[in-house]
């Protein structure tokens, strides 16, 4: 009887420790839905970053054009001109960096939330179990224990 009492003690230990670590993937999962919120946002800022960039290789462009459609060139001009394309090249190149550093930064969110869901779909499946184990411990001591009545 004791033995069954210690299983049934080791058991509902179990069941604790596991309803601490579904506690745990709770967390876990509103910290994977807060970086779904990030990656949403970097994707959002990646998108405006392109549209940017997109008008800035069309402004590069057109000062090219520009300059090659001039037959007598002022020095001036042709400096003002370079001056433009070289601010242009230089925005482009720091968009272009920003756009990959965020596409960086949503791939690595996007696998630290896969590994955690992995996570939690394992620690769900070990709690499922140990509930399973728990449901199947008998509620009752079917021994009866039978006391000798003394004087009869």
């Amino acid at each position: 009887m004791e033995e069954s009492l210690k299983s049934i003690d080791d058991l509902l230990l179990i069941l604790n420790k596991s309803s601490i670590a579904l506690q745990n993937a709770k967390e876990i999962r509103k910290n994977v839905e807060a970086d779904y919120q990030k990656a949403a946002l970097l994707e959002l800022k990646a998108k405006n970053e392109s549209i940017k960039q997109d008008q800035l290789e069309e402004t590069v462009r057109n000062i090219a054009i520009r300059m090659g459609s001039f037959e007598v060139v002022n020095d001036e001009i042709l400096g003002e001109f370079e001056g433009m394309m070289d601010e242009s090249q230089k925005a482009l190149r720091k968009r272009i960096t920003k756009k990959l550093k965020a596409q960086k930064e949503k791939y690595n969110l996007e696998k630290n939330r896969d590994d955690i869901k992995r996570d939690f779909l394992l620690l769900k499946k070990e709690l499922q179990q140990l509930q399973n184990i728990y449901d199947s411990i008998p509620d009752k001591c079917f021994n009866h224990v039978r006391l000798e009545q003394s004087g009869q």
